[in-house]
């Protein structure tokens, strides 16, 4: 299973992916959560665009899944050395 990370402020269809708000139901109704990137790993609140004060985010997926955002420390500590794209259709070309 090759891994590899694509920075998530570059894809358009990532971001929108992560950005989508989470809906949940129960007995009283539903509610409706905005999503803000964060690290899985720290917490941290990711950049959504180039021009944030955020930390750079990146999604780290293989052929088959999104496993995990991390910022650009947990990336350094957990996942240095990996691959980076700037977008999943650029990796999914590449990683063939």
């Amino acid at each position: 299973m090759a891994e590899f990370l694509v920075t998530i402020h570059t894809d358009e269809k990532l971001l929108k992916f992560l950005l989508t708000p989470k809906i949940t139901i129960d007995s009283y109704g539903y509610s409706i959560i905005p999503v803000e990137p964060s690290c899985d790993h720290c917490g941290t609140r990711l950049a959504i665009n180039r021009n944030s004060s955020n930390p750079t985010g990146y999604a780290l997926f293989d052929r088959e899944r999104l496993w995990e955002v991390m910022c650009e420390n947990c990336k350094n500590r957990f996942w240095n050395g990996l691959k980076t794209y700037e977008t999943l259709a650029e990796a999914l070309k590449h990683e063939t």
